[in-house]
């Protein structure tokens, strides 16, 4: 049994784990998991029970007539099992909501095989592969595609949200402390899905602001105090974060190919070769003996 809750605890700090969450919504639909996770298996269980009683030869609920097991098991349980649920959702939504707070606009592009994202309320501001975030502060993300279906998922702030194209999706975020977490496209759209990867830069308000400055005026922003490698914990090898590119560059460029292998060095000269390297052969010695030198 410890092994067992090892196993299951072991991909609590994954990079894309959504057991570990940051932010008020990823914390409230985790809750939500659970707790239909256990009415599912309180049902489960109640069944199993159910049917060993049914087959007992003890048992009485043969004499139960069919109207009753059709009311009792296709109506009463769902209903009872299938409106909390329902009424905890509705509650949930409206938690989600900012609660007096204008929330940051952030407008997401998926497009194969990349993510771009344009900050409204810094003209000129855009950043591929990495997204900015104020800590502490609902960010409502307007999501959309520019060739086929993706899915914007970043599992320790939300859920997921499909890329449309043609059509715009809203979702509401907050990330409450600063840090770099991963995200990945989650649905499948083409060879390069793999690449379709993204970093979220959780910053302080304050560096927040200098970011989209410096990505309005065509510079890189500065790292922020708090970056953390997104993988350095719960991995045994970290690994790198994802590259993001120039501020000011191309937007929404090839994706990234595997480096070719390395190319071959250049031959040394003659004389700068060590005493143990072969010399070049002679140029000037004959590869055929003339008839009339023979002996």
């Amino acid at each position: 049994m410890a092994g067992g809750a090892v196993l299951v605890t072991s991909g609590c700090n994954a990079p894309l784990s959504a057991l570990d969450p940051l932010g008020p919504s990823a914390a409230e639909i985790g809750l939500l998991g659970r707790v239909m996770l256990a009415v599912m298996l309180t049902i489960w269980i109640g069944m199993v029970l159910l049917v060993l009683a049914v087959m007992s030869p003890r048992g009485r609920f043969g004499r139960v007539s069919l109207k009753t097991w059709l009311i009792g098991g296709g109506l009463v349980l769902p209903l009872a099992v299938m409106i909390p649920l329902f009424i905890w959702s509705v509650v949930l939504t409206g938690r989600l909501l900012p609660d007096g707070t204008e929330p940051t606009r952030i407008e997401v592009e998926g497009s194969m095989w990349a993510w771009t994202f344009t900050y409204p309320e810094v003209p000129g501001a855009a950043s591929q592969g990495t997204l900015f975030l104020p800590a502490g502060q609902p960010v409502r993300l307007e999501i959309t595609a520019r060739d086929v279906i993706h899915s914007f998922w970043a599992p320790r702030l939300a859920g997921k949200m499909d890329a449309i194209p043609g059509h715009v999706n809203e979702t509401l975020i907050q990330a409450d402390n600063p840090g770099v977490i991963e995200g990945q496209c989650s649905e499948y759209c083409g060879q390069g899905h793999q690449l379709m990867r993204f970093v979220v830069d959780v910053r302080t308000p304050e560096d927040y602001t200098a970011a989209l400055t410096a990505l309005a005026e065509g510079r890189a922003p500065e790292p922020a105090p708090e970056w953390v490698p997104p993988s350095a914990v719960g991995a045994a090898a970290p690994s790198p974060p994802l590259p993001m590119p120039e501020a000011g560059g191309p937007i929404g460029g090839a994706p990234e190919t595997a480096p070719g292998p390395d190319p071959m060095p250049p031959a040394l000269p003659p004389s700068a070769q060590g005493e143990g390297s072969p010399a070049p052969p002679p140029e000037d010695i004959p590869t055929t003996i003339p008839r009339d030198s023979a002996p």
